[in-house]
């Protein structure tokens, strides 16, 4: 399957999304903190070189298409697509998580998009914003999130 299709939910607004692949286009690597079922960075993989590195953390306790199996068949996929991609199935605020994004660093692009809660983002930019060149957050244009207060 080729994730170029259009099948793939990335749970953005597409003129934002389209914003971003033009910012991030030629990319080596990409982590991306909260990926649900792995749609954003199927399409950010879109805009990677050939064979970059794909880095995922999620939290998995989700059901249906937010399940772990879900995101782990969307890794696969990129793998069969020729990415180097690699999962991590565990909050992003365990220390177990930092220690394996920071053995994967650095990054070309972090994409925050975890627990959209003022504390929770904050921890997730300054655990995880080092480790990359660029860095972008999720629903930055909803007031009453916290990834917006962050922003501000």
């Amino acid at each position: 399957m080729s994730f170029a299709e259009p099948t793939i939910n990335a749970e953005q607004i597409e003129k934002e999304l389209y914003w971003l692949l033009n910012k991030i286009r030629g990319v080596k690597s990409i982590l991306e903190i909260g990926s649900r079922e792995g749609g954003s960075l199927a399409f950010m993989s879109n805009v990677a070189v050939p064979g970059a590195k794909l880095c995922a953390i999620d939290i998995g306790d989700g059901d249906g298409l937010m399940s772990a199996s879900s995101l782990a068949e969307t890794m696969m996929g990129l793998k069969n697509d020729g990415f180097d991609t690699h999962l991590l199935i565990c909050s992003s605020h365990e220390p177990a998580a930092m220690a394996w994004a920071t053995a994967h660093a650095p990054f070309d692009f972090v994409f925050i998009d975890g627990d959209h809660t003022y504390e929770a983002v904050s921890r997730d930019w300054l655990g995880y914003g080092p480790l990359g060149k660029l860095v972008g957050f999720h629903d930055i244009a909803t007031p009453d999130l916290g990834s917006a207060r962050l922003w501000a």
